[in-house]
């Protein structure tokens, strides 16, 4: 359809509008911080204890090792979420 000079702009029913769906979106390593820090929060995770932890965490959340230059937008709203159903969970009291 290129060739005929028809691309996918004219056509309606590939129209993103605002959604641009298909393009990578970086996050930058301030929102992985946050993330890794309201992670450490939330689970009482000692501040020595992080670097070792995070990875296994990941791991256990998502699945597949990951680094943290490699979290996508999508990774960081599920360890948010993860983080707030730790958040809203009574704390226990022996």
């Amino acid at each position: 359809m290129a060739a005929l000079g028809y691309g996918t702009q004219f056509a309606p029913e590939l129209q993103e509008e605002h959604r641009i769906v298909d393009s990578p979106v970086e996050s930058s390593p301030s929102d992985v911080d946050k993330a890794k820090s309201a992670w450490a929060n939330a689970y009482h995770i000692a501040d020595a204890q992080i670097a070792d932890r995070w990875p296994k965490y990941l791991v256990h959340l998502l699945g597949t090792p990951i680094a943290d230059p490699d979290l996508k937008a999508s990774h960081l709203t599920k360890i948010n979420g993860d983080v707030e159903q730790q958040r809203k969970k009574p704390n226990k009291t022996s």
